[in-house]
């Protein structure tokens, strides 16, 4: 009868891999031949079947060695701690001999089903066993690594490798997440009300919740939960896990602006609004526009408009917001899109005079031959450093001509000055090509002089006050009459004709003198 008795540990890493693999079988098979030949008796209830990590520094409070190292301590029959490998019991060298000694001290003794006859004096079995630890934890760090690497790379694409936010679904396309209705459109909306001030916090939830907004578990949204999401980067498009480089143009669509995260992220730590000089608002592109009934009658320097949101004053969950433009010296007010459609007007109403299109082409050409000196010099050289790689390439020929034994390695040197001498040709008919540089660059800039009104709206501020100064010396104005004018514009153009108007008198629509 085997009195001596044994517990042992069949582990895998992953719920998956217990599931879908047979390595906890196979592994129970090897540990109860290992028993079979240690003449010990292994119950079934001895045996411990888990799926749980064993990487480096988790490994001292795992709750499957506490189990069998209380089993072992209440039953002094139990001698033996049978595991199929190093690597299935854990792969931390520090950790591996910690709970070694912590057996031996309670007389269990630690047993691998691959060698289980080794004797504990074996000197080659000692070398053996630290060898096979070592392995197990190089392995482990080596898939560290690499799984390290693979998430960087992934989330470095704008990926987002980790479980979907709020509002949020997979979609057919791994790691990219896409918006979930009717719940994105509504957390956007509270997101943007407590970020401009249309709601408190507290509002915004309870209007969220009331609106019937749930989390994936079915669940009504909490403070909590609601902070944090105000705190998340991922809502305006960033992909921020753990210690990976950060890639703040992730592929899924952003729910808020970076400058209206940051905004909300103060809102939610409860800091004071961050105070900024806001030099340009993006929503009131005509910002600074000049009111001509202040600029010119009263040389009132502080007559320009200013955009702003009115509301019609009823309670935050019914409110309308609309957006205006008002003049600071006279108070003179505009609708946004009246503002915008006067300039566009006028705008449209001004085209490339053909007289000085020949002009412009002869002046853009003379700024042109800077460049095409760089690129003659360019090519001059690309042309030596083919003629050189053609020189090498022949030499090469010969040598394998005079060399057969040397066939491969010169083959290789051949096929590799091949490529090269390509790449130098290609690379060559990109400098000679200077004329349709020429003409590509001059075609972009006459069709954006001519699409002015379009390419107009797509300036950023900086831009549009550059062009405006160039364009029209004495800036554009608006008066009460919501005509659009300026006393100046480039002579590059000229007023379109009107058939009512004759040649030299003012023109009705713009205020400034036609075929100027």
């Amino acid at each position: 009868m085997k009195i001596t008795q044994a517990v042992a540990l069949c582990r895998v890493s992953t719920s998956k891999q217990r599931i879908y693999g047979n390595s906890l079988d196979a592994q129970e098979q090897r540990i109860l031949r290992a028993a079979e030949l240690l003449e010990v008796s292994l119950p079934d209830e001895y045996i411990w079947r888990k799926d749980v990590s064993s990487r480096k520094g988790k490994n001292l409070k795992r709750k499957d060695l506490w189990e069998i190292f209380d089993t072992c301590k209440a039953n002094r029959k139990i001698k033996y701690f049978i595991v199929d490998e190093p690597d299935r019991f854990m792969r931390s060298i520090e950790e591996y001999f910690w709970w070694k000694v912590e057996f031996r001290q309670i007389g269990v003794r630690l047993i691998f089903a691959h060698k289980p006859l080794v004797s504990d004096g074996d000197q080659n079995a000692i070398f053996d066993e630290l060898i096979d630890v070592y392995r197990a934890e190089s392995s482990n760090h080596e898939r560290t690594k690499k799984a390290n690497e693979k998430m960087q790379a992934r989330i470095d694409l704008g990926y987002y490798p980790g479980y979907c936010h709020t509002a949020y679904v997979k979609s057919e396309e791994k790691g990219l997440h896409v918006p979930k209705e009717p719940e994105h459109t509504l957390l956007r909306t509270a997101y943007l009300d407590v970020v401009y001030g249309r709601r408190s916090m507290r509002e915004a939830l309870v209007w969220l919740n009331d609106s019937n907004f749930r989390l994936t578990s079915g669940k009504r949204l909490d403070m909590t939960k609601f902070r944090r999401i105000l705190q998340e980067p991922y809502y305006y498009g960033a992909v921020k896990m753990g210690s990976f480089t950060v890639n703040e143009n992730g592929l899924h669509e952003p729910m808020v602006s970076k400058e209206e995260f940051e905004v909300a992220e103060r809102i939610a730590k409860g800091l004071k609004a961050k105070f900024t000089v806001k030099r340009h608002n993006p929503s009131f592109p005509m910002n600074g526009l000049l009111c001509e009934q202040c600029f010119i009658v009263s040389q009132d320097k502080s007559g320009k408009f200013t955009g702003y949101e009115h509301n019609n004053g009823k309670p935050a969950a019914t409110r309308k917001y609309y957006k205006r433009y008002r003049c600071r010296g006279c108070g003179m007010p505009f609708t946004l899109e009246e503002m915008h459609a006067e300039i566009s007007n006028y705008l449209s109403g001004i085209k490339l005079d053909p007289n000085v299109k020949t002009q412009l082409k002869d002046s853009l050409r003379k700024a042109w031959s800077s460049i095409e000196n760089d690129k003659l010099t360019l090519a001059a050289r690309i042309k030596r450093q083919q003629q050189a790689a053609e020189n090498q390439k022949l030499k090469l020929i010969m040598a394998l001509a005079e060399n057969p034994e040397l066939k491969t390695e010169l083959k290789e040197a051949i096929e590799s000055k091949s490529v090269e001498i390509l790449a130098l040709k290609e690379k060559l008919s990109e400098a000679n090509d200077i004329e349709q540089d020429f003409i590509e660059f001059f075609d972009f800039a006459i069709d954006y002089v001519n699409n002015l009104k379009e390419e107009w709206w797509h300036l950023d501020h900086e831009d549009r006050l550059r062009c405006e100064q160039l364009l029209f010396p004495q800036y554009l104005r608006i008066n009460k009459n919501k005509k659009v004018s300026t006393p100046e514009i480039s002579y590059i153009y000229r007023y379109k004709p009107s058939k009512k108007t004759p040649v030299g008198a003012l023109n009705a629509i713009s205020g400034g003198p036609s075929e100027t």
